[in-house]
């Protein structure tokens, strides 16, 4: 089967080199070059041949790099097949001969290196006639001494490190010099690489950048052999040798990046900065030489180069000196871009270096900046970027795509729709981000507007598309903007969202019946799709999530606005009348509901349902009783409001109870520092069991209930106390014919109530883990058995005439204020009103005493806000919560988390521990306004250069037009 196979994809082979072939042939003859031209005669020996030799032709552009490469393996095919399986057929007999032992080490790795001299000395001969045949023996010759090189140096020992290397550097050092003499670039590249794969021949530790202490030897070897490569450069003018040198030299040095400083990171950073120096010289000298040649390998040179030297900046550099060596490099880089310009009038040069110049400066800004003000600052030098370009070529084209730059800090700005900080507040750090970025986008739409109407009609059609991206950009940055702060207000979730969902509303009519009115296709569309993503968010979300009384007053706002879009246009007064029935419709609601939320939202949030009670026909103040169902309660908590005084009214809760219920006897907790565990069966909520958190691990206890007769139940509900987070696992097991019997396996609690299969027992076991301190206050297993005939019932004292709104069923315990209260428990005068149905308090929110909208019983860190819950060590306690030093000070309050410091010591105030902190004697911390003079410094300078190379650029433009006539 294999055989077939490898039969199959010899012949697919076959055929598509002979394709490939064919092409080339026609290729060539349809442009009437030959196939072999004669050899270069230039040679810089007289050993070069006179003769002609056959070489493929050098000047046929079209060929593409596969294309080469089929040719060069066509020529003389049989003799490179050949050296390719002497080469395997030495590396057998090497191995028979050792393992039979004909001779031993010396010997064999004699053999190997005289072998390696004798073909290198036969490549040498044969390339005087044959440049081809030549070359192939020459790097036959060079690979063999490599690899007996490499074999004594592992295998034997024989060699030093640096004795292997030297070898093998002749060996490649050799080739080169032979493809200087001849001018063959395949014979350079081969020496290029032999010299770069050296070092990983010597050692093993040699591919992890040494990681013994010797790294100073290998970054000097490839010194030796980037200056080599400069110098046949410098002969030969294959600039592709450069670019191939930069990336060995980057891929040797890339390894540093992720290893500590005691290996020396210092040092391979001076290392970058000569290497840096070699390849930007080296770049410069041959923008100059061949000015009047292609200079890609040039450009992709400086730029690789500006790239290599920015991530070991970055990565490397101490970080008081990272923006300074950034800013020297800026200007080392726009001057000799500026120079190369100059000399050459290419403006190739400057713009790539030009480009590297901007990156560092965005870099150094990121070095000076954090967070907020570094979005900040790249969203202002983005634009200003985009502007001056403008202003000085006057270009519309390449102005807007300077502005892309503001791509980088569009990406960073999501940090700021996402924060915490809308959670305080609407004016703060994250609020200026999108404020600034919104202001810029839209600014540069509306002056790329303006500029387009300064221009030809060609270019205003290649921009107008551009330019509407910016605007709609913009503007939606306005809109997260509007929704983010309305929702951060006192407004309630309901309100915000339908001030924001009728604003969108309006702002989609006018532009949507603006651009159809002007024709303007690109604002007709914005509109349209303005408005199908309100509609398409009131369907999908607020359906579901808002509030009753907010879903009728939102959706209502938005149909009438949208079906009175039928009388826009026919008559003039129709918009501002519907504009201002919009405005005072919400208005209206929006007091009507902040209203109640100023004074009382506070505490009705904490109920999930309520009763509203009518005025009553009564003409005297009158105690009212309202029956509850028993299965409507779970807290005895209530509280009533007065809707005309917006107070709270004292209540009695009256409990008759004829309730056969099976009492608990006893209930034990393992847990020692559990006290007073009968609390948590005593009925009343305001008393808790508190179960203490040990130190190091997550804490646990199981309870035990034993009932006088077995209890049948399927569900247990855990009341906490306020402010404390679930367990977070629970395993429920009872006590079935004399079985201990697992009722329900350990699960996550998610949930105060817990279901479970419907079992009889009178010995419960609940075990419980937790990874925060905790505090029941009420434990209760449903008696699905008992009889009952309770009645409940809530009495208030009513007034004439006024509603109330009887909240109940709290998920946490709460004291509504209340003024004095009478005597409720009296039965003489009471009046029995039947119950109303129970409705969802809208106002209802789960607990959350950190504000980072994860409810308490959900929180893992319930005192501290984590919106992200990270909780690295999985042991259910957040990260915000954890001590990991174990300094008696959780993570979010240590300046030192990692490290101990119970005194917390910051002597340079930066929010860093002294401790951990690496940084008090920087140079620029002590001197802050010397990295940004030198960066202000460097942007100047910048834009200086720019101006002069773009004013040098438009004066030629205009002299080489013909005059007009």
């Amino acid at each position: 089967m294999l055989s077939l196979l490898g039969i199959l994809i010899f012949v697919f082979i076959a055929v598509w080199l002979h394709r490939r072939i064919s092409r080339i042939e026609e290729l060539l003859e349809s442009k009437s070059a030959p196939l072999l031209s004669p050899a270069p005669q230039q040679a810089l020996s007289p050993l070069v041949p006179t003769q002609q030799t056959q070489t493929p032709i050098s000047g046929n552009e079209e060929l593409a790099v596969i294309d080469k490469f089929v040719v060069w393996a066509k020529e003389d095919w049989l003799l490179k097949l050949g050296a390719f399986l002497l080469l395997i057929g030495f590396g057998w007999l090497a191995t028979y001969a050792f393992a039979n032992n004909w001779i031993g080490p010396m010997g064999r790795i004699t053999l190997g290196l005289v072998a390696g001299v004798l073909i290198l000395l036969l490549g040498w001969w044969r390339i005087k006639t044959y440049v081809y045949q030549g070359s192939t023996f020459l790097v036959l010759g060079s690979s063999v001494i490599l690899l007996t090189t490499f074999a004594a140096r592992i295998v034997y020992d024989f060699f030093t490190p640096l004795a292997a290397l030297g070898i093998m550097f002749m060996s490649a050092a050799f080739v080169a010099f032979a493809s200087v003499i001849y001018r063959h670039l395949p014979l350079a590249l081969a020496s290029l690489l032999s010299a770069g794969v050296a070092p990983l021949l010597t050692s093993p530790l040699s591919f992890a950048v040494s990681l013994s202490t010797d790294f100073v030897t290998l970054f000097s070897y490839l010194l030796v052999v980037t200056i080599g490569t400069v110098w046949v450069v410098a002969l030969t003018g294959w600039r592709i040798l450069t670019t191939v040198a930069l990336i060995i030299v980057a891929l040797y040095s890339l390894p540093h990046l992720f290893i500590g400083r005691s290996l020396g990171v210092e040092i391979v950073l001076a290392f970058t900065f000569a290497f840096t120096a070699v390849f930007f010289i080296t770049s410069i000298l041959g923008i100059l030489k061949l000015a009047k040649e292609k200079i890609v390998p040039d450009l992709i040179t400086a730029g690789g180069t500006g790239l290599f030297l920015l991530v070991w900046i970055l990565m490397a550099a101490p970080e008081e000196w990272k923006s300074i060596l950034m800013v020297a490099w800026i200007l080392v880089f726009a001057f000799g871009g500026f120079l190369a310009f100059r000399l050459t009038q290419r403006i190739e040069p400057f713009y790539v270096y030009l480009g590297v110049s901007i990156a560092m400066l965005a870099g150094a800004t990121a070095v000076e900046l954090q967070g907020a003000a570094l979005v900040i600052a790249y969203s202002i030098e983005s634009g200003v970027i985009a502007l001056v370009a403008y202003a000085i070529l006057r270009d519309l084209r390449i102005a807007q795509m300077l502005s892309l730059l503001l791509l980088g800090p569009a990406y960073l700005s999501v940090g700021s729709v996402i924060s915490r900080s809308w959670n305080i507040g609407v004016v703060h750090k994250d609020f200026f981000v999108l404020f600034v970025l919104a202001v810029i986008f839209f600014g540069l739409g509306l002056f790329f507007l303006w500029a387009q109407k300064q221009k030809i009609s060609n270019e205003k059609k290649e921009s107008a598309y551009f330019t509407a991206g910016l605007l709609i950009v913009g503007s939606a940055y306005m809109h997260l903007l509007l929704w983010l702060s309305l929702h951060a207000t006192k407004l309630s979730d309901d309100v915000a969202t339908m001030f924001s969902l009728v604003a969108y509303t309006v702002i989609g009519l006018a532009t949507y019946f603006y651009g159809k009115t002007k024709e303007k296709r690109i604002m007709r569309l914005y509109g349209a799709v303005l408005l199908t993503l309100v509609v398409g968010r009131l369907l999908v979300i607020d359906v579901w999530s808002m509030a009753l009384a907010g879903r009728v007053v939102t959706f209502f706002l938005v149909g009438i606005l949208l079906t009175t879009t039928a009388f826009v246009g026919r008559s003039k007064k129709a918009l501002p009348m519907l504009v201002l029935a919009t405005a005072g419709a919400m208005t209206f609601y929006a007091s009507s509901a902040e209203a109640l939320s100023t004074a009382s939202q506070e505490t009705i949030s904490a109920y999930r349902q309520l009763k509203e009670l009518q005025p009553v026909a009564i003409l005297v103040p009158t105690v009212v009783e309202i029956p509850f169902e028993s299965q409507e309660l779970e807290r005895f908590s209530f509280a009533v409001l007065d809707e005309a005084t917006d107070t709270f009214q004292p209540v009695f809760f009256k409990q008759e109870t004829s309730v056969n219920e099976i009492p608990i006897t006893t209930i034990n907790a393992t847990n020692q520092s559990a006290l007073n565990a009968g609390r948590m069966v005593d009925g009343n909520v305001q008393t808790y069991t508190a179960f203490a958190l040990p130190e190091e691990a997550q804490g646990s206890t199981q309870l035990i209930l034993q009932s006088t007769r077995p209890i049948t139940s399927s569900s247990l509900t855990l009341l906490l106390d306020n402010h404390v987070a679930l367990p977070t696992s629970i395993e429920i097991r009872a006590q079935v014919s004399g079985t201990n019997t697992i009722v329900l396996a350990k699960i996550p609690m998610r949930q105060a109530t817990i279901q479970f299969p419907r079992t009889t027992s009178a010995t419960w076991t609940i075990a419980l883990t937790y990874a925060q301190p905790l505090r029941i206050s009420e434990l209760k297993l449903a008696q699905e058995n008992a009889t009952r005939s309770s009645s409940h019932a809530l009495r208030f004292l009513a007034q004439p005439g006024r509603a109330y709104q009887v909240y109940f069923n709290p998920d946490r315990y709460v004291s509504p204020p209340v003024g004095e209260a009478g005597n409720l428990a009296d039965n003489q005068g009471v009046l029995r009103l039947p119950s109303p149905l129970s409705q969802t308090n809208v106002y209802y929110k789960q607990a959350d005493v950190d504000l980072d909208n994860i409810p308490d019983i959900l929180d893992n860190c319930v005192s501290v806000r984590n919106t992200d819950q990270a909780d690295v060590n999985r042991n259910g306690r957040g990260d915000a919560c954890d001590d990991f030093d174990r300094d008696g000070i959780v993570n979010s309050q240590d300046n030192c988390p990692n490290d101990p410091n119970r005194g917390q010591a910051d002597v340079d105030a930066d929010g860093i521990g002294d401790v951990c902190d690496t940084e008090e004697s920087r140079f620029t911390e002590r001197y802050k306004w010397i990295p940004w003079l030198g960066i202000a410094f460097a942007a100047l300078t910048l834009i200086v250069l720019f101006a002069l190379t773009a004013r040098s650029t438009l004066q030629k433009r205009n002299q080489d037009k013909p005059p007009t006539v």
